[in-house]
């Protein structure tokens, strides 16, 4: 099973400003445990398809390349 979504990516000066934005964010100690991803893998999901089959991954993709 995977975990599927879709999603735009950020264009990297977007990225490097929400990374500006953030850094406070990322120091605060009420969030300490947060688990933050690196700027390389900022995105805007679209739609979460949930738990999807490895044997429909492939469809899958196929069909989002279409949209």
């Amino acid at each position: 099973m995977k975990r599927l979504f879709l999603a735009l990516e950020f264009p990297k000066d977007l990225s490097d400003e929400l990374e500006e934005f953030l850094k406070p964010y990322k120091t605060h100690p009420d969030l300490k445990d947060a688990k933050w991803v690196p700027k390389e893998n900022y995105h805007l999901t679209t739609l979460f398809l949930g738990d999807v089959p490895d044997s429909l991954v492939p469809e899958v993709q196929s069909l989002a390349r279409g949209v």
